[in-house]
């Protein structure tokens, strides 16, 4: 092979290897996951990860966790929020499923009474806190998104035995 073969060789060897790179680096940079994407999938593992309710009692861990969740767009958070409720929901069937009647009713009139209790030991603070959280732009927002979810996700069985609590907590804060 002559000296002109062998640079032209060379030459191909080169622009085909810098066609790899940069094909390389293009498909990385289309099927790099998004930092917002990263984040919701992180925060959406961790509030499925734990217990419904579960870290309520450290205003702190929520404090920090609220933050994180207030950096994603406001669409991602809607979108965040509705997932872990359709989780949430999936879950409770699944937890019920075998219960009768009788045993989801009892657990109904349990959670109201719970309801009833946690608004009657409300101090005027907190009170107070929530009726601001309500009556703001943000609070109507999400108490209607979830009575549209309540009311599009759920059963007609399912509302129909949950009617009572969810009656409940609107005397609860209609009463603030």
């Amino acid at each position: 092979m002559n000296s002109l073969a062998k640079v032209k060789m060379r030459r191909m060897a080169l622009l085909v290897g810098v066609s790899l790179l940069l094909a390389g680096l293009v498909i990385y940079g289309v099927m790099k996951p998004d930092p917002e994407e990263q984040e919701y999938s992180r925060i959406k593992n961790i509030i499925l990860s734990s217990e419904p309710g579960g870290n309520a009692d450290n205003e702190e861990t929520r404090r920090e966790f609220r933050k994180l969740v207030e950096k994603l767009k406001p669409e991602t958070r809607e979108r965040l929020v509705t997932e872990i409720m359709r989780q949430r929901l999936y879950e409770a069937r699944e937890k019920t499923k075998d219960l009768s009647e009788k045993e989801k009713q009892a657990k109904v009139d349990e959670m109201v009474t719970k309801v009833k209790e946690g608004f009657s030991k409300l101090n005027p603070e907190q009170r107070e806190k929530i009726k601001e959280d309500m009556n703001s732009e943000e609070g109507k927002k999400r108490l209607k998104k979830s009575i549209d979810f309540y009311y599009t996700e759920f059963t007609t069985e399912e509302r129909t035995r949950l009617d009572p609590l969810v009656n409940e907590i609107m005397t609860g804060l209609n009463s603030l």
